[in-house]
């Protein structure tokens, strides 16, 4: 549906699930997509912590792919070992075109401890690769 000029769709979930130890893990996660053609912010609002120019909107203020907007916000409720019994966490995202785009701080990160995920999978034949390789 509309939102603001753009696109959204919600996914809620509800996780029900039985551990490998035999007990049951139960949360509630809510995934919101957003999609602006136009690269725009659905969300009037100014700042935010990466600098970014509006609180969706993705460094440099153009989204990926010739300015589309691709953003995602994740929320659960649930168990969230060690920290808490039952706790809510929160996640803001948005698709970037390369590793180049990422703020400094997360490029920084992932050039040293996450190499792998520099760069997306080029096919499915690369993923069951790396599955393999364990």
């Amino acid at each position: 549906g509309g939102c603001g000029g753009g696109e959204c769709f919600t996914c809620p979930v509800f996780l029900n699930l039985r551990t490998p130890s035999g007990g049951v893990y139960e949360a509630y996660e809510n995934y919101d997509y957003f999609h602006d053609a136009a690269g725009g912010i659905s969300n009037t609002a100014k700042t935010n912590t990466h600098g970014g120019g509006g609180l969706f909107r993705s460094p440099g203020g153009a989204g990926a792919r010739g300015g589309e907007g691709h953003r995602m916000q994740w929320t659960r409720f649930g168990a969230a070992a060690p920290f808490a019994e039952r706790a809510v966490l929160h996640a803001l995202s948005w698709r970037v075109a390369s590793h180049e785009e990422l703020p400094e701080s997360i490029k920084t990160y992932v050039d040293e401890m996450l190499p792998l995920w520099k760069d997306a999978p080029r096919d499915l034949a690369e993923i069951r690769a790396m599955q393999q390789a364990g």
